[in-house]
């Protein structure tokens, strides 16, 4: 695994940390709710494991946690706190959580979402 994709995974691990300590999520009723074991969540928020998209998928569903934040560490955490101005970032969460097939390593993807995000 390369460097950059430790980096990403870091960074979702501190995401995670913040969404669950700001919402007051508790890593028991997370791993209930994405069907996992505690030691899951907390590989997940140490940044020593990578998500999966149905996991991501189910925090933006679930949290209303923004897309962009969560996994690029960029514009507000909820989506609810998105100005005008952020469309893309919530079109974009929005797409991904009609997808039918959810697909695990989201990892090799992330580049092209930064870049779609960045056009913004």
């Amino acid at each position: 695994m390369s460097s950059k994709n430790i980096n990403k995974i870091q960074i979702f691990g501190k995401q995670l940390k913040i969404l669950m300590q700001e919402l007051n999520i508790r890593q028991k009723a997370l791993a209930e709710l994405a069907g996992m074991n505690e030691s899951n969540i907390s590989r997940l928020a140490g940044g020593t494991s990578t998500p999966t998209l149905k996991f991501i998928l189910l925090l933006v569903e679930n949290y209303e946690v923004s897309l962009n934040w969560l996994i690029l560490n960029e514009g507000p955490m909820l989506l609810k706190d998105i100005s005008a101005g952020a469309e893309q970032d919530e079109l974009l969460t929005r797409r991904l959580l009609n997808l039918e097939g959810v697909m695990d390593g989201f990892l090799e993807d992330i580049d092209q979402i930064k870049k779609h995000l960045d056009l913004r």
